[in-house]
């Protein structure tokens, strides 16, 4: 198989498709499920709107309402990101800033998540702040267990 790449290229590793296709295929995907949401999510906010902040509070707690906030809300964030990180890649010409500003678009990203997420549930469940933070403390510890177990259990092959 021929390599069009400059023999530059081929040090710096850059210039060969790497995970591009994947890159475009999940930001349509992410962009399908917007579009498929916005409706109900429009929907669900002028059906909330006539009843001003009690009407919106009550959308917001029911389960439907929670559950579209939650899912437009993890949709539309991770779709910016993957969008952000593109144009990153495609105009930041520096490696080092390039990556800086990747990891920063995803911390961004992440902590705009967590946030949403943690006012949504506190809406729907009617959780206290101290509650939550034990709820995210416990999960951050599970996962860490299960990243510690999977990283030992899986050693590479010989």
């Amino acid at each position: 198989m021929s390599d069009f790449r400059t023999d530059l290229g081929k040090v710096r590793g850059i210039g060969g498709a790497k995970g591009g296709v994947h890159e475009f295929i999940t930001h349509r995907v992410s962009a399908i499920v917007l579009a498929l949401l916005l409706p109900f999510f429009v929907y669900g906010l002028m059906k909330a709107l006539p009843g001003g902040y009690d009407g919106l509070m009550d959308w917001a707690g029911s389960p439907s309402g929670a559950f579209i906030l939650l899912a437009f809300l993890s949709a539309g964030i991770f779709h910016g990101r993957l969008g952000i990180n593109e144009v990153i890649s495609d105009y930041v010409q520096s490696t080092g800033m390039r990556s800086f500003s990747m990891l920063l678009n995803a911390l961004v990203s992440v902590s705009a998540w967590l946030i949403g997420v943690l006012a949504i549930l506190k809406i729907w469940l009617g959780l206290t702040i101290p509650m939550m933070l034990w709820l995210l403390v416990q999960a951050v510890l599970a996962y860490g267990r299960h990243w510690v177990q999977r990283k030992l259990v899986s050693k590479p092959h010989v």
